[in-house]
């Protein structure tokens, strides 16, 4: 399983928008510890709860326009029989005013009754673009 983002989209009041794709193996699931997507100060405490806005599966060998949808973040991610992988997209939005540096905390998995902590993402503001990106 892996996850991965894309660029955010810097919202004119000064908040954004993040995307995060998980790829699940066919065969595979991974249960949902939380289902909270944290906005904290870097490495400290929590500044905002980020909204759910779409959140949708295909697997690889479906056509981009052919999704499910889901109203709210799942119990568990599982991966569908008709593919090799599964591609679960969630978009979620922040709208309040975020700091020039922070960090979105997606929450932790538990695969086959281990626990695992998700990969933190640091973002940063960069006045010469008027945008947010991932910082390295």
């Amino acid at each position: 399983m892996s996850i991965s983002t894309t660029p955010p989209v810097t919202l004119p009041d000064g908040g954004a928008e993040f995307t995060f794709v998980y790829l699940v193996p066919r065969g595979e699931r991974a249960m949902f510890v939380t289902r909270d997507y944290h906005v904290t100060e870097p490495q400290g405490p929590v500044i905002a709860k980020a909204e759910l806005v779409t959140f949708y599966q295909r697997t690889t060998n479906s056509p981009a326009e052919i999704v499910e949808a889901i109203p709210k973040v799942p119990d568990m991610l599982i991966a569908g029989a008709t593919g090799a992988e599964t591609i679960w997209r969630v978009r979620l939005r922040v709208t309040q005013k975020l700091p020039d540096r922070f960090d979105v905390v997606p929450p932790a998995f538990e695969i086959a009754l281990n626990k695992y902590p998700v990969r933190t993402f640091t973002y940063r503001y960069f006045p010469d673009r008027k945008a947010y990106g991932l910082c390295r």
